[in-house]
């Protein structure tokens, strides 16, 4: 929530925190339960999904072509940073 914050005010676009504190709860909970890192991030996605379409096309007025867009990056930008964290996250765990 609090790393929503900045995109949240600079967009003007509160439900931002509520979207990604969706996400973020669901990866967690589905890596609990020994889902790779890929496959959680993936499930939470489909469930935030229907909230950010909903929050952006009628809480925002955002035009559907455009929440279209900002799904598809979305998720690409989502499996990227998840590839990312699947490379790196037992390196750090063994640091910390």
């Amino acid at each position: 929530a609090f790393g929503s914050v900045f995109s949240a005010v600079s967009m003007n676009n509160p439900y931002i925190i509520v979207g990604n504190m969706i996400l973020g709860f669901f990866v967690g909970y589905f890596f609990s339960k020994k889902l790779n890192i890929i496959l959680s991030v993936i499930f939470a996605y489909l469930i935030q999904m229907p909230w950010l379409y909903f929050s952006d096309v009628y809480l925002v007025g955002m035009p559907v072509k455009v929440v279209y867009g900002i799904i598809v990056a979305l998720f690409i930008s989502d499996i990227l940073w998840a590839g990312l964290t699947m490379l790196t996250y037992k390196k750090i765990k063994a640091i910390i």
